[in-house]
């Protein structure tokens, strides 16, 4: 008996090429999501790179610009010791033009905020000004407890308003406003001088104390009484600073009175 031959029809010739390429799309879809996957990976990898460095860089720009600041800003005024401040820069006035601690201030300017101390300053850069001095209240995060039943009213108490303060140097004497500065943070605790310059005379006999506002009568009465002073109008020829309430024209020391010298006895015969 003749061995049986096995054909091969022509159906299945064609049904195995089409087996081997419908898997090929299949390979090359994986092929794209692992190499997808990967790029997304490495972006995320390379933005939160650049993320970091930004964040670091910002950090370390605002630290030195709070440093520059105070180092400015303490030449002509007593700033709280032992705190960092928080800064802000007035980017829209005009926002701002409602509250009476920006009435004066310029896009630019900075606000240096010191919540521990309760003060905010603000400083003009570009004419290493200071513009105006105030006290701000920053509630702190406090633990829970519970209510008492009847709860006791206390008092409020409020911070002295800040007197600005301007001192013009009324003598030749070359350093007179910055003793002046020292004696008057024990004088007017709750003073801040914002500027020091020169008078437009130089021979005041006595120290004479201003009171530019008109509201610190009391406070300037206080200051000429420390000094040895008078309270007393503009005096003529003289220029009002604008940023101050209050302004001290300082006079010369007065030199110690001589010692007499001693008198020899004539001895007698």
């Amino acid at each position: 008996m003749p061995p049986r031959t096995t054909r091969t029809t022509k159906a299945e010739l064609v049904s195995e090429p089409a087996a081997v390429a419908s898997k090929q799309p299949q390979k090359r879809g994986w092929l794209i999501v692992v190499i997808l996957a990967t790029l997304l990976v490495i972006a995320l990898a390379v933005a939160g790179y650049f993320y970091y460095q930004y964040k670091h860089t910002t950090q370390a720009t605002d630290a030195k610009e709070i440093e520059e600041l105070s180092q400015e800003i303490g030449k002509i005024m007593l700033l709280p010791e032992g705190e960092t401040p928080t800064l802000a820069t007035v980017t829209d006035r005009e926002k701002l033009a409602d509250q009476v601690f920006f009435q004066k201030a310029e896009n630019g300017d900075k606000v240096l905020i010191y919540s521990a101390s309760g003060r905010a300053i603000l400083y003009r850069p570009s004419q290493k000004k200071i513009i105006d001095v105030t006290t701000v209240n920053v509630n702190q995060p406090t633990t829970e407890t519970p209510a008492p039943a009847e709860p006791t009213p206390q008092p409020v108490v409020e911070a002295p308003a800040i007197v600005r303060v301007a001192l013009f140097n009324g003598s030749q004497t070359v350093g007179v406003t910055n003793a002046t500065e020292s004696q008057l943070k024990s004088i007017l605790p709750n003073s801040a001088v914002v500027s020091k310059e020169n008078a437009k005379k130089n021979d005041y006999a006595k120290t004479v104390v201003v009171d530019i506002t008109g509201a610190n009568a009391e406070s300037a009465e206080k200051i000429a009484q420390s000094l040895g002073g008078e309270v007393a109008s503009l005096p003529e020829g003289e220029t009002a600073p604008t940023d101050a309430d209050v302004l001290i024209i300082v006079s010369a020391p007065e030199a110690p009175a001589p010692t007499p010298a001693p008198v020899e006895e004539k001895k007698k015969n």
